[in-house]
């Protein structure tokens, strides 16, 4: 899934192993990401996290000095859970594209969520049972990286819309 999001024109990503990390450095470090990619399990902790920028310029992190990530974050791509709710925090005219893991159930409180914070919302939906697994340990998803870099596509397009004041049609439209 990571090299197709870093195909996206115009979007930085840098993969940070953020298991290795407290919670006090993972948000240090992405002070001054402007999309957030979540890569984890669903109803599990981060495993992973891609942080991502709008240009091709590398990522520096600003450690000092800052307002909360979060008011930082433009989008944020995660698996169906909690950290989805992050959406009532974020920018206004950000972003939100939520992986849903089964091809059958919906439940949409974070889209309302999103939408109710003034934040764009998608949905991609894993179509193929076989991607997805469960057992004791929680629940595993292969995510069509393809797909999902579509979707990214197109709502990177939106937001930047957004952001410049030009009307934009809903993504999901």
């Amino acid at each position: 899934m990571l090299a197709s999001l870093q195909a996206v024109e115009g979007v930085h990503i840098e993969l940070v192993d953020m298991a290795q990390l407290s919670v006090a450095e993972q948000m240090r470090l992405i002070a001054d990401t402007e999309i957030l990619v979540r890569i984890e399990h669903h109803r599990a902790r981060v495993r992973a996290c891609a942080r991502c920028k709008f240009s091709s310029s590398p990522v520096s992190p600003c450690l000092h000095g800052r307002a909360p990530w979060l008011l930082r974050v433009f989008m944020q791509i995660a698996m169906h859970g909690a950290a989805l709710s992050y959406a009532m925090f974020m920018r206004a005219h950000g972003a939100v594209i939520e992986l849903w893991p089964r091809p059958d159930g919906l439940w949409r409180c974070f889209e309302h969520l999103a939408t109710h914070a003034g934040v764009e919302y998608e949905r991609w939906g894993n179509s193929q049972p076989s991607r997805y697994r469960e057992d004791r340990a929680g629940d595993y998803l292969t995510v069509d990286g393809a797909a999902v870099a579509q979707v990214l596509q197109r709502v990177v397009a939106h937001v930047r819309d957004r952001r410049a004041g030009l009307p934009v049609v809903p993504a999901n439209a």
